[in-house]
């Protein structure tokens, strides 16, 4: 996942970064954006889709307001939420802005 990431630019902040408000599996970053990207796995990229919960979103979105304050650094970026699917072969698949529907 992180590669996709890096091949479009984007530089890795953080791996399994957490705190008192969640968890969030990679965060990184490039000129415009934040990425907070939630990794799931199963058999298929649909049934690793139907693992993220709405609650599991607002949590994201929890973790993400904290690491923002943590890193004001990063306060001018677009926020993205994103989901990478990996399916039982190891091909990845990336949402963009996955979480979005749960979050609005």
């Amino acid at each position: 996942m992180r590669l996709a990431y890096e091949r479009m630019g984007a530089k890795l902040c953080h791996h399994r970064w957490r705190d008192a408000a969640g968890e969030i599996d990679l965060i990184l970053r490039d000129e415009a954006h934040l990425f907070f990207v939630e990794v799931k796995a199963a058999q298929t990229h649909d049934h690793a889709a139907r693992r993220i919960s709405p609650a599991q979103a607002m949590r994201s979105v929890a973790a993400e307001q904290s690491y923002v304050e943590q890193h004001p650094e990063f306060a001018h970026l677009i926020p993205r939420y994103d989901a990478a699917l990996v399916d039982r072969v190891g091909r990845v698949e990336i949402l963009q802005n996955a979480l979005g529907d749960f979050i609005l």
